[in-house]
């Protein structure tokens, strides 16, 4: 048996549910895109067009969700699969659009350039985690209202791997598919095996904003998939109680849904949550703490009482530097939400509040990856791995288990054996420099940087991918 965790019962399940069905039916929501007020109204949600609320009945919920399929398969540019999201599979990858780099090179932290953002890119794509990746730079050496397409060019081009891109609307929509068609060899390879998720993130408490239904509107028809997530801080944007949090969050995901489903019954969407606190005590939000590991199990309890696929924010950290308190609240981020299924946990490489990416913290929470994989295939129990014979070999008081064929054939298997992780005794790690956690990751960080190699996309990628954020309308 495999380890498995939950923190909401079946009746406990249904309790939210309900709840999130009251919200769509009796309270609403507040539609800030025309087009989008049109379409729900025409799909049967009774819109009021003075206050722009719109309600959704029941039966519009689960029509929507009826089309929707529980596992979407994401490949990389290549056009190879790369993930099969559902289920009991989980995968773990890097969370968006930080404004500030820390360079490894010189712990100096700076605004995120284009250049760094490509560099961490190549960490990423050498790193065998993440194995997806929202964003993690925002650059602020380009046109800010182009930072979105600026976005998506640097990542095709350093990485094949699947991302999950953010849009600031409708043109921005259809560029970035545009690119992602560049890197895929054409528009039919890039329907038929989506390497970008399009990210919806939701208003809360109950709006639709403007970018985020231009985004669903232009994707949905060209069936590109959709991560749609929700994320109140409790106490701040929603009641301070989880259960009221994850209700809220799963009534603004269903109210997206419903939009992307009108415009395509076939685009593909993954239920996301971001389910966060917002600490009192200093005026902010936070990310490495014990609640967002719980609502994040109780989030994916939700996706899974839908039949969805679902990814939420993980692998998190408050802290502004490498330390233990790192190490402790990416780890408790981790494999609760492992634990509990979340099939993307999205989070790696981050640190100062989700603000600031380290090609450092990179190589961190790739061993932190390893590690949550390593646990998350439990152990078999069979007569081979029982090894009863073994024992009787060896016998009473004997020491030889170690050089037993036995040992040989099951110890990369059986046991994790870390790239990161100093296990030596005091008078080896003295003799091999001190050095602490930081500084191998430094130099590992070094080491992968040099095994990077271009993806395979066509030779006029860069020029052509350029050429339609320059020709874009500001």
């Amino acid at each position: 048996m495999k380890p498995f965790a939950q923190v909401l019962s079946d009746s406990e399940i249904y309790q939210i549910h309900i709840a999130s069905m009251e919200l769509l039916s009796d309270v609403g929501f507040a539609v800030h895109e025309d087009e989008a007020l049109d379409i729900y109204e025409k799909g049967g949600a009774i819109v009021d067009r003075e206050t722009r609320v719109a309600k959704f009945p029941v039966q519009m919920v689960n029509e929507a969700l009826a089309k929707c399929n529980p596992y979407i398969n994401l490949y990389n540019t290549d056009n190879t699969l790369a993930m099969a999201v559902g289920g009991e599979n989980v995968y773990m990858g890097t969370v968006g659009y930080a404004s500030y780099g820390h360079d490894w090179r010189n712990d100096v932290v700076r605004e995120t350039t284009c250049e760094s953002f490509a560099e961490v890119m190549r960490v990423c794509e050498v790193l065998p985690y993440p194995q997806f990746m929202m964003y993690p730079g925002c650059p602020t050496d380009i046109p800010i209202e182009k930072s979105d397409r600026y976005q998506a060019k640097i990542a095709l081009l350093n990485s094949k791997k699947p991302c999950i891109p953010q849009s600031y609307g409708r043109r921005e929509t259809i560029d970035i598919i545009e690119m992602a068609a560049i890197a895929h060899g054409g528009m039919d390879n890039l329907v038929a095996h989506p390497s970008i998720a399009f990210l919806i993130t939701c208003t809360s408490p109950l709006v639709i904003r403007l970018d985020a239904a231009e985004t669903i509107i232009e994707s949905a028809k060209l069936q590109i998939p959709l991560a749609i997530e929700s994320g109140p801080m409790i106490g701040a944007t929603s009641p301070i109680t989880m259960a009221s949090g994850i209700a809220l969050q799963n009534a603004e995901v269903m109210a997206h849904i419903i939009l992307a489903k009108l415009v395509n019954p076939l685009v593909p969407i993954i239920y996301g949550s971001w389910c966060r606190l917002f600490d009192m005590r200093f005026g902010n939000v936070s990310l490495g703490c014990p609640e967002l590991a719980l609502m994040r199990v109780a989030n994916a309890q939700m996706a899974r009482y839908y039949r969805l696929p679902v990814f939420g924010g993980g692998c998190l950290s408050d802290v502004n530097s490498i330390d233990a308190q790192l190490g402790w609240e990416k780890m408790l981020t981790s494999v609760v939400p492992a634990l509990g299924h979340c099939n993307m946990i999205s989070g790696m490489g981050m640190i100062g509040q989700e603000d600031t990416f380290s090609c450092e913290c990179m190589v961190l929470d790739n061993e932190v990856a390893e590690i949550v994989m390593h646990l998350l295939k439990g152990f078999k129990i069979d007569e081979e791995h029982l090894a009863l014979d073994v024992i009787r070999e060896i016998g009473h008081g004997g020491t030889q288990f170690v050089s037993t064929k036995h040992t040989k054939r099951h110890y990369k298997e059986e046991v994790f054996l870390p790239k990161l992780s100093d296990r030596s005794v005091p008078a080896e790690w003295v003799n091999d420099g001190a050095k602490n956690v930081s500084v191998v990751a430094k130099e590992q960080v070094a080491a992968y940087l040099e095994k990077w190699e271009r993806p395979d996309i066509p030779d006029d990628a860069e020029e052509r991918m350029q050429a339609i954020i320059d020709n874009s309308p500001v």
